[in-house]
């Protein structure tokens, strides 16, 4: 059995310490664009929520762009059908 986890770039940096050789993936959007539109489709999102998740993703996005020792794979998720 292999488990997945959804969880965000602190939440892996943990999960290393403790399990070294696991994999991580971090999934990106394709632009904070794109994320924005994402958002706000699904309707579930106040404007202040909506600022908070998009503040939070350029931080995650710059985390997940530089950190080699914790993402080991990336994935851009252009289609999500």
């Amino acid at each position: 059995m292999i488990p997945i986890l959804d969880i965000d770039i602190n939440g892996a940096e943990k999960f290393l310490v403790t399990y070294p050789d696991a994999n991580t993936i971090f999934l990106f959007p394709p632009s904070i664009g794109d994320l924005k539109t994402r958002l706000v489709r699904r309707g579930t999102e106040s404007k202040e929520s909506l600022a908070l998740r998009l503040s939070n993703a350029h931080l995650e996005i710059s985390r997940g762009l530089e950190s080699d020792e914790t993402i080991a794979f990336r994935l851009v998720n252009k289609d999500l059908n």
